[in-house]
C-alpha cells in the first residue's frame, strides 16, 4: 500500500492523538489503520496497536499485541526493543511468569545479569519465593560472581525468615551461600552475612559456625 507523504503523515498522528483524547474509539482505530501501513515496521505497528487499545482501557487485547510485538522484534534481533516491551508487560500484569522468563532471558542474552539480580530480589520482597529460586536456579551462571553472592545471601535469609519452609531446604540454600562466602577474597562479606543470619535465627547460626569449622 502507498505510504502517506511526511504532511499527511503528520496530520494523521494529530487526528488519532486527538480522537483519543475525546473517546472516539471508532474513529481512532481508523486512523490507526490508515497509520499503520506507513509505520515501516510491523513490530512496531503491533507495539503502536496496543498503545492505542490501552487508552481506551482494552487490557488483555492490548497486551496481546505487545507479546506480538516483542516476538517480532526478537525474531529480527532487536533486543533493546524486546526487552522494552517485555518490561513494559510486566508493569500491567507482575505475575505473569512466563514472560518474567522471557524477558530475563534476553538480560541474559544481553549480558545485563544485575537486571536479573533485580527481579529476583524484587520478587523475594513480594514473597515470590518460589518463583524467585526457578529463576536463580535457570539464570545463576548468567550473573556476575558479586551478583550471585547477592541473591543468594538475600534468598537464604528469606528461607530463614519464612518458617513454611523446611529445616533441610533452609539448610541446603545456606550452605550454598557459605561455600560461596568462605574463599579468602570473600571473608569480609562472610561476616557480614553470619552477623544477619544471627540476627534472623540463632539455630541456623550455630549451624554456619560448625558447617564452616568441617
Amino acid at each position: 500500500m502507498k505510504h502517506l507523504n511526511a504532511e499527511k503523515y503528520n496530520l494523521a498522528w494529530f487526528k488519532l492523538a486527538e480522537c483519543v483524547s475525546r473517546g472516539e474509539k471508532e474513529r481512532a482505530l481508523g486512523v490507526y489503520r490508515l497509520l499503520s501501513h506507513s509505520v515501516g515496521s510491523d513490530a512496531l505497528a503491533k507495539q503502536l496497536f496496543g498503545d492505542l487499545l490501552l487508552c481506551f482501557n482494552e487490557k488483555e487485547r492490548a497486551i496481546q499485541q505487545y507479546k506480538q510485538a516483542a516476538e517480532t522484534y526478537k525474531k529480527r534481533g532487536k533486543i533493546i526493543e524486546s526487552i522494552a516491551i517485555y518490561e513494559h508487560l510486566l508493569t500491567l500484569n507482575p505475575h505473569d511468569e512466563d514472560d518474567m522468563f522471557d524477558l530475563c532471558a534476553l538480560y541474559a542474552q544481553s549480558q545485563l545479569g544485575f537486571k536479573i539480580a533485580y527481579h529476583v530480589g524484587n520478587l523475594l520482597q513480594k514473597s515470590k519465593l518460589d518463583f524467585a529460586l526457578k529463576l536463580v536456579k535457570k539464570y545463576d551462571d548468567m550473573l556476575s560472581d558479586i551478583e550471585s553472592l547477592q541473591v543468594h545471601c538475600e534468598v537464604s535469609l528469606v528461607c530463614i525468615r519464612d518458617k513454611t519452609i523446611s529445616r533441610d531446604v533452609v539448610l541446603g540454600q545456606l550452605e550454598k551461600v557459605l561455600d560461596k562466602l568462605a574463599i579468602e577474597t570473600q571473608k569480609h562479606l562472610l561476616q557480614d552475612f553470619l552477623l544477619k543470619v544471627e540476627l534472623e535465627d540463632e539455630s541456623y547460626h550455630q549451624h554456619a559456625r560448625e558447617y564452616l569449622q568441617k
